[in-house]
């Protein structure tokens, strides 16, 4: 039963006002029919506002509340202007979607959130006080709002081959991979003859075939000692140039000379090498096509919205707030 709670708490904060007769708070925005009030901002952004408190206070805070704000106005709008206009195509018959199929995608959603059978639900609702409509309000937006997105966006979205290939010509310097080397190393502190007689025995007994590993433990005073000294994948123009220049010439697992850079010493082993080159089109494939997509979508969708702006009643009241206006509600104005 905690869950039910837990999510009829969430449904009562989706559900606002959806009509003239709806309106308990001040109005944001009239659109169309629908009227988008302060109610449903302020709920849009409750979560993001307590995480903008715990990080930012006065002006700075104001500021960012007030953008987030802007941004749920934004938000809430185009959920009108397409609601109304669902409501428009169904009215003119120019929707070919039997609302069956819809409340039966509504009842799916419900069933797989609640996780309950209809009566346990019901009796849930019941005591909560909520009716079953205020329930699937925003189950069946959210269904309507996904059946014309893929309408009028979604599926008109196209990626050629050709303009993927552009893209990464276009894009080809960033795809390039330096020179990398993966090293193994040991480090000393101080410059003196002591510190340098034990550093070229280490050197030694490498030569003689010990491990690499086993003596970085054992006598290394370098941060990766604890590693058996991997520095892991390194891009060899990262590289300080003295200990370039040491391991320059280096087969795979040979180990260099005595490197001394200041008041260290160095011991480097080279574990393997990968030459510069650049990431083949195949690789970098489905990160162009995502990226192509939906740049592709925002358009779409950016052009569609503002079509039906175009079309639709839409005054938009205010679409900055304070902090003053959070904790009550601006009285309901009339147009």
């Amino acid at each position: 039963m905690n869950k039910v709670v837990a999510f009829l708490g969430i449904i009562a904060l989706l559900v606002g006002s959806t009509g003239a007769a709806e309106i308990i708070d001040g109005v944001v925005a009239y659109v169309n029919n629908r009227v988008v009030t302060v109610g449903e901002v302020r709920r849009a952004i409750s979560a993001q506002r307590r995480e903008l408190m715990r990080s930012y206070e006065g002006k700075d805070l104001v500021t960012r509340v007030n953008a987030a704000y802007a941004e749920a106005v934004d938000l809430l709008v185009d959920r009108a202007l397409i609601l109304t206009e669902f409501d428009r195509l169904l009215e003119q018959k120019k929707l070919q979607i039997p609302m069956e199929a819809i409340e039966g995608r509504v009842d799916e959603l419900i069933e797989r959130s609640v996780g309950m059978d209809r009566t346990s639900l019901m009796d849930a609702l019941v005591k909560d006080g909520m009716s079953l409509e205020a329930l699937r309000r925003p189950y069946r937006e959210r269904v309507i709002i996904a059946i014309l997105r893929n309408k009028e966006v979604d599926s008109k979205v196209r990626v050629s081959p050709g303009r993927v290939r552009e893209v990464y010509e276009e894009r080809l310097q960033g795809y390039a991979r330096p020179a990398r080397i993966r090293l193994s190393m040991m480090e000393w502190k101080g410059a003196g003859q002591e510190v340098r007689a034990t550093a070229q025995d280490v050197r030694a007994r490498l030569l003689d075939g010990a491990r690499f590993e086993t003596l970085a433990r054992e006598y290394s005073q370098g941060a990766y000692r604890d590693k058996g000294g991997d520095r892991g994948w390194l891009e060899i123009n990262d590289l300080r140039r003295e200990i370039k220049d040491a391991v320059a010439g280096l087969e795979d697992g040979e180990v260099s000379e005595l490197i001394e850079v200041g008041a260290r010493f160095y011991l480097a082993r080279v574990v393997a090498r990968e030459a510069a080159d650049v990431r083949p089109l195949a690789a970098v494939h489905d990160e162009i096509v995502d990226d192509l997509q939906d740049k592709a979508s925002r358009e779409l969708y950016t052009a569609w919205i503002e079509r039906l702006k175009q079309k639709s009643y839409l005054r938009i009241v205010s679409d900055v707030i304070t902090e003053e206006d959070m904790p009550t509600p601006r009285p309901a104005t009339s147009d």
